[in-house]
Parts: structure tokens; C-alpha cells; sequence
């Protein structure tokens, strides 16, 4: 690594469309007429999370490579081809099943059920205090959460927790994540309420992502109640995220709107 490093040409990576959603934290690294990927995470302690996950998924194939990991640095293989983009939803939604399935099955070893319903609380405290809600809101959607938990066996495991058109690429027809911080423990499938929400919203577009996740895990966990408490979470959380990077929370509160009316499906 410290070859390529000290004699490659290092830029930013952008996504496709020019957005600098992949932080200053990754970067394109060419050195002999090769691309490769460099990621720079906050600590060795992250990176060595982050490069136990890519050898854990390694024979699924649906992740970039790992190269070398170096201190708080992960050199990582370019995955050629394009971005994903929200038009795609129908022809990728398989194989985006299929890897959000794969990593679902691995169960979560750190996190609580304590610790969800905290970050939840924490979240809508924060949205209430910023306005974004009333108190009356407030008191109504944790009600309404703690109706849907009282029902249901939460599960943890790994997640996909940021399913976006722009953290997959497609490579000569292969799907690949390529945002491997998006897998960590969280709520089991709440990426996929993201993903009903932000990408795939038809019918035909989740029965086929929903397909790819049963050709190796069974969904069948992902009832209607999980899967309003899963909207519920993540539209409250999702919210907090928004407010404290200056954005606008007006999607979310009219999702969360059709949610307190039984119209979010």
C-alpha cells in the first residue's frame, strides 16, 4: 500500500452524478493505469470492523475487494461500470434483495433492544424540540410505537442501513454494494423500509426485491406490523439525521403524516 500511496494520483470519489455523497473520507487512487478505492476511517478500530465485513461477505462477491488495510486505512479495488440510478429499481431489485437477505443473517452481537427504543425516544425528542413536531404528535407516534413493539419480536442482525440508488453500482450486469459503512447492527431488514420508501415503490419492483432476499434468507419476520414499526423507525430517525445535517425534513413529515393516518404502505 505505501507504494501505491506514495507514487498514485489520489482524488475524490463522487458519485456519478457529481455529488460528493461518499465524503472525504473515500477517494479514487490511480497508479499504473489502475483504479483502486481508498477509504480513510475515523480510527484503526473502524477500519478493522470495516475490513472484517468484506472478508465475511468475500464469496458472495457483492462487495468491492479489500486490497490491504493499513493503520485507519483501506485500500479497496474500483468497481468499473456505473451508479445505480432510481430508474434501475426493476432491473436490480433481485439482486439488491439478495445482498440486503445476505447480510440480515447475520445476527447482531453488541446491540440491545434497549438500545433501539433509546436511539428511537432520543430521535423524537430531538425532532420535538427542533419543531419539526408538536407534543401532541410526539405523544401520538410513541404511543403508536410502543403499540406495534408490544406485538412484535424485534430482531437485530447486520443491516444494510442506507439502501440508495448511488451505494450500488453495476458492473457488466453485476450488482455491488460499494458504501460498506451503510452494514452495521441495527433493526433487522430497516434498510428495507428505506428502500420501500426511497427507490423501490411499485408492487412488481418490491415483490422482485423481496424474491432476491428469500433465495437466501425467508422474510418471513417481515410481517405488516414489523414492517410499520420499521417505517416508524426509520422515518424518526431518518428525521433527527436530517435536522442535524441542516436538511429538509418536509418528505419525512408528510410520510409520517400518512403513517399516523394508516396510509403508508
Amino acid at each position: 500500500m505505501k507504494k501505491i500511496l506514495r507514487e498514485g494520483v489520489i482524488e475524490i470519489l463522487n458519485s456519478d452524478s457529481g455529488e460528493g455523497g461518499m465524503s472525504k473520507k473515500v477517494h479514487l487512487l490511480k497508479h499504473n493505469g489502475k483504479g483502486y478505492v481508498l477509504r480513510i476511517c475515523k480510527d484503526k478500530k473502524t477500519a478493522i470492523m470495516y475490513s472484517k465485513n468484506l472478508k465475511k461477505y468475500e464469496k458472495e462477491r457483492f462487495l468491492p475487494k479489500l486490497i490491504e488495510i493499513s493503520g485507519k486505512k483501506i485500500l479497496l479495488e474500483y468497481i468499473e461500470g456505473r451508479d445505480c440510478k432510481k430508474k434501475d429499481a426493476l432491473r436490480v431489485a433481485y439482486q439488491v434483495g439478495k445482498i440486503i437477505g445476505t447480510i440480515n443473517r447475520t445476527k447482531g452481537k453488541n446491540l440491545k433492544i434497549k438500545d433501539i427504543d433509546q436511539k428511537f425516544r432520543n430521535s423524537l425528542t430531538k425532532i420535538k424540540n427542533n419543531k419539526v413536531i408538536n407534543t401532541k404528535t410526539s405523544k401520538e407516534i410513541l404511543q403508536r410505537y410502543y403499540e406495534l413493539r408490544k406485538n412484535i419480536k424485534i430482531q437485530i442482525s447486520l443491516d444494510c442501513d442506507d439502501i440508495v440508488p448511488s451505494n450500488f453500482r453495476i458492473s457488466k450486469g453485476k450488482v455491488y454494494l460499494v458504501d460498506i459503512e451503510m452494514i452495521k447492527e441495527n433493526i433487522r431488514s430497516r434498510g428495507i423500509a428505506k428502500a420501500f420508501l426511497r427507490w423501490f415503490g411499485t408492487g412488481k419492483q418490491r415483490e422482485k426485491l423481496m424474491k432476491g432476499y428469500n433465495s437466501v434468507n425467508s422474510s418471513l419476520f417481515l410481517t405488516e406490523e414489523y414492517l410499520q414499526l420499521l417505517y416508524l423507525y426509520f422515518l424518526v430517525t431518518n428525521m433527527k439525521i436530517k435536522i442535524y445535517d441542516g436538511l429538509s425534513t418536509k418528505g419525512n413529515k408528510k410520510r409520517l403524516k400518512s403513517f399516523l393516518e394508516g396510509k403508508l404502505k
